[in-house]
């Protein structure tokens, strides 16, 4: 069964779906939540999640029971893999929490895959992006260590 989340002020909320990246996962994760920050795991629904490779994974949440907390967290971050993005990019809850990180003055944290989408979708209302943190062709563990700085902002 998967708990209740809380959000406070400095938590980082990473949306998984199936087939995401797990080096990826493990890494920005792991980074986080070693420098004190909440880092949960949410998912598109309430099950094990099976990344690219094979590795499953139990979230910390859910999003529709994450959304009913009605506080967005300082970051939020996508995870790699183009089957994740793809199943988390055509949620359009996943939009509304985008959108309500950014209105609440958080950061978008995004992969050169799913920059892609968001930016030829035209479902952010967010101007310019200013918000995201891209990761583009920086390597994962820098990457990670650039969403760690963004929480202590």
């Amino acid at each position: 069964m998967i708990k209740t989340v809380r959000l406070g002020k400095q938590d980082a909320i990473i949306l998984v779906a199936p087939g995401f990246e797990e080096t990826w996962l493990a890494n920005c994760v792991t980074s986080l939540r070693q420098r004190g920050y909440r880092a949960l795991m949410v998912s598109l629904a309430p099950e094990l999640i099976e990344g690219a490779n094979g590795m499953t994974v139990k979230p910390d949440s859910y999003l529709s029971k994450l959304l009913q907390t009605n506080r967005p967290p300082k970051l939020l971050a996508i995870a790699d893999g183009k089957t994740c993005v793809n199943q988390l990019l055509s949620e359009p809850n996943v939009y509304r929490l985008m959108n309500q990180t950014v209105a609440a003055g958080g950061r978008i944290a995004a992969t050169t895959e799913s920059e892609t989408i968001l930016r030829h979708v035209g479902r952010v209302k967010f101007s310019d992006f200013d918000n995201c943190i891209w990761q583009r062709s920086t390597p994962t563990s820098e990457y990670a260590e650039q969403l760690v700085a963004s929480l202590s902002m």
